[in-house]
């Protein structure tokens, strides 16, 4: 998955749905990985430009990215 290709995901999640990332792909989008902080930064800084939370899904072996349910 190029980063363009991710964007273009991340720009389909309705609120209250996310998309997980596995930790593989999500190193090759942010390297080196999850296991670094400006990957994790940085990952931080696209899913915020797009409205998103990011969370770390260890037991998943992924990340997810995230749009809140809206609340009426």
């Amino acid at each position: 998955m190029t980063l363009q290709e991710f964007k273009d995901l991340l720009n389909t999640i309705e609120p209250g749905s996310g998309a997980g990332v596995p930790c593989t792909i999500f190193a090759d989008l942010f390297p080196p990985g999850v296991d670094d902080d400006k990957a994790k930064g940085a990952a931080y800084k696209v899913a915020q430009a797009y409205g998103l939370k990011i969370e770390n899904r260890p037991d998943a072996n992924s990340v997810w990215f995230y749009r809140e349910r809206k609340v009426d």
